[in-house]
């Protein structure tokens, strides 16, 4: 390998370097040759998993001389868990470090990368929502533990997965990111009442738009609102304004349920409403997805059922990075599916 010329070799690390760092490292340790030839395409993915590994990422790009392939990432994975079925999330406080700092070194990470990224997907398990005292105080402090839909300005940024505790304020805290166009709230979350207009201002390129684990009303905000613009009123000017422009695609999957609850127990009366409307979508532009999967109501059955969400969004991420569909399912209306398919 040392003998090919240095284009032929930049055109196989370019390949080869999307599996999320493996390739990149291994290449680093063949020779001084190919470590040099490989540095600024050696990590066009990166996966990094766990507080600490995120914590070493940002101290390494604050570095006096870093690494410059590590400036120059394209798909980012940032995980505060490990993904083995086997791992228990621990609050982060009673692990190293405290959650501002891991929201700050998630900040500085994604600050320092965003010339080139494209691709995000975060996973961030142990913050929790701030109640409305914690942010009067914390905000006051500047030490806020959670983080913003867009975390920092990301010119780039194509598209986004979030695996975090977002809330209302998560929207208009948020930065903007003018070039995304796939965005997918994987994680149940509290939607704003204006989410139709928040989306718009944030990321007024959106073509598709996913919310997966939904409960019902207290969770789905202004998504009911958005949705009747969106199939019935979006060509008006005034509903124009309230929902992003480009909009083509809605994606909704419910929370699972328990065999003693049921659908609309847990997906309550929004599950009737959103049928409703997919009825009206004569373009066929909204699928809602309604999860096959049943947990077992043991604490035990849960956590597998979410190991095997997190994991299937890591082939997502990796799908999108090769051009695959990814979780941007084809079709229309009430379908039926499972989290843990693979």
């Amino acid at each position: 390998m040392d003998r090919l010329p240095v284009e032929l070799l930049l055109d196989i690390f370019s390949y080869a370097c999307t599996d999320g760092g493996y390739t990149g490292c291994s290449l680093s340790s063949v020779s001084k040759r190919i470590r040099t030839t490989s540095e600024h395409v050696r990590y066009q993915s990166l996966a990094v998993y766990g507080a600490r590994h995120i914590r070493t990422l940002s101290f390494r790009l604050t570095s006096s001389g870093p690494d410059s392939g590590l400036r120059k990432v394209h798909h980012l994975l940032l995980s505060d868990r490990s993904l083995e079925a086997a791992a228990e999330p621990a609050p982060y406080s009673d692990r190293e470090g405290t959650g501002a700092e891991l929201v700050s070194n998630i900040t500085f990470i994604l600050t320092a990368i965003a010339p080139h990224l494209e691709t995000l997907l975060l996973i961030l398990t142990t913050l929790r929502k701030p109640t409305a005292l914690s942010l009067s105080v914390l905000s006051f402090l500047s030490d806020l533990p959670f983080v913003p839909l867009i975390p920092t300005n990301l010119p780039f940024l194509r598209e986004l997965a979030v695996a975090s505790p977002l809330f209302p304020m998560s929207f208009p805290l948020s930065n903007k990111a003018l070039r995304l166009e796939r965005l997918h709230i994987a994680t149940h979350t509290e939607l704003p009442a204006t989410l139709g207009a928040s989306l718009r201002k944030v990321a007024p390129n959106l073509t598709h738009f996913r919310v997966s684990s939904l409960r019902g009303r207290t969770d789905g905000g202004g998504l009911l609102d958005m949705l009747k613009l969106f199939i019935t009123g979006s060509a008006s000017p005034s509903g124009s304004k309230h929902i992003p422009p480009n909009l083509q695609r809605v994606i909704i999957t419910p929370k699972p349920t328990t065999r003693s609850r049921g659908e609309g127990r847990v997906f309550g009366t929004l599950a009737r409403d959103l049928e409703q409307l997919c009825q009206k979508d004569a373009l066929g532009r909204v699928l809602v997805l309604r999860t096959a999967d049943c947990l077992k109501e043991d604490d035990e059955h849960e956590k597998l059922l979410y190991e095997a969400r997190y994991r299937r969004l890591r082939a997502d991420w990796e799908d999108r990075i090769l051009g695959e569909q990814g979780c941007w399912f084809e079709g229309s209306g009430f379908s039926p599916c499972s989290l843990t398919d693979d």
